[in-house]
């Protein structure tokens, strides 16, 4: 778990990076290949899928919604909270389907490295969650079905 906790380490900073810039962080292949004791060529799909390991891009995903659920119920660092604008709050735009939704503003970008930035990456990310799962408001509970909802996703789909 040692080595779980050092990917996941400020993950949210590699939030829509390109697959080649990611592919250094193939460190969970190599520990993957080390718990379940799978020789160098062995995939590890399968194994990821037997431990439920996310993918890195997935927890990164997974870490940019878990801070937005701070966010959105109040657990989150106030610097956090002052940058999102939920769509019902803006002027001319309390109207539309995603401010019903209870959906984030997520800023125009010019570049895909405004893309990047967590202003950005966190609302989207949270913007693409199913209703049921945004709507959870315990930590625990919405921890375990957005890993649920991710994992599905990686591996299922």
């Amino acid at each position: 778990m040692f080595i779980l906790t050092r990917i996941d380490y400020c993950n949210a900073l590699y939030a829509e990076l390109p697959d080649s810039t990611l592919a250094p962080l193939r460190v969970l292949h190599a520990a993957v290949r080390f718990v379940v004791g799978l020789r160098a060529r062995d995939h590890v799909t399968g194994a990821l899928i037997k431990l439920h390991w996310l993918p890195v891009r997935y927890s990164i995903t997974y870490k940019l919604c878990t801070l937005m659920h701070g966010v959105v119920y109040g657990h989150a660092p106030q610097y956090l909270s002052e940058m999102m604008v939920r769509v019902s709050q803006l002027a001319g735009r309390s109207h539309l389907r995603s401010a019903h939704k209870g959906a984030y503003d997520t800023p125009r970008i010019r570049t895909t490295f405004g893309s990047r930035s967590f202003s950005f990456a966190a609302p989207y990310a949270r913007n693409q969650l199913p209703a049921d799962v945004c709507a959870i408001s315990t930590v625990s509970t919405f921890k375990q079905h957005l890993k649920t909802h991710l994992f599905n996703i990686a591996y299922l789909y």
